[in-house]
């Protein structure tokens, strides 16, 4: 099913906004953030996009990124990005493969973006992270539309 391309930039900020505040507010992600500096907003084609930079705070080995930092915000931006298109989504699986190491003190370059909707309940969705133009984490999830209308 695609996306509407003819909708505004605001419009899906401003929908990620209310949607956040109305059945998200308390998530320990947006209280908690692993990454502090993560910032989200989409382009005019519905791709949720984010930037961040990671610090020794968030390493695993040393000099790189620890990889359950990186899951967190995977899942986190496409959660965000079901909100951004007007759904309420609970995660059901997600994949990812982490290609090159996402080293700390790098800025990181983040996209996700709807890939199709199943039967009208069930998302996919793909999110790459890049540093240097470089893609270094690619990820696959699938997300259930919650049952109350949004």
């Amino acid at each position: 099913m695609p996306l509407s391309p003819s909708r505004f930039i605001n419009d899906y900020d401003l929908t990620l906004k209310k949607l956040k505040e109305a059945h998200h507010s308390e998530c320990f992600f947006q209280r908690n953030s692993p990454v502090g500096n993560l910032r989200f907003s989409f382009s005019k084609d519905g791709t949720l996009m984010g930037e961040f930079i990671c610090s020794t705070e968030h390493q695993g080995y040393q000099g790189i990124v620890h990889g359950g930092i990186i899951s967190a915000v995977i899942d986190a931006s496409m959660v965000q990005c079901c909100m951004g298109h007007g759904f309420i989504t609970y995660t059901t699986d997600l994949s990812i493969r982490y290609r090159r190491p996402v080293m700390i003190n790098t800025p990181c370059v983040l996209q996700t973006r709807i890939v199709s909707i199943a039967r009208r309940v069930l998302f996919l969705l793909e999110t790459r992270i890049m540093q240097n133009g470089q893609v270094h984490v690619e990820a696959n999830g699938r997300f259930f539309k919650a049952k109350y209308p949004c």
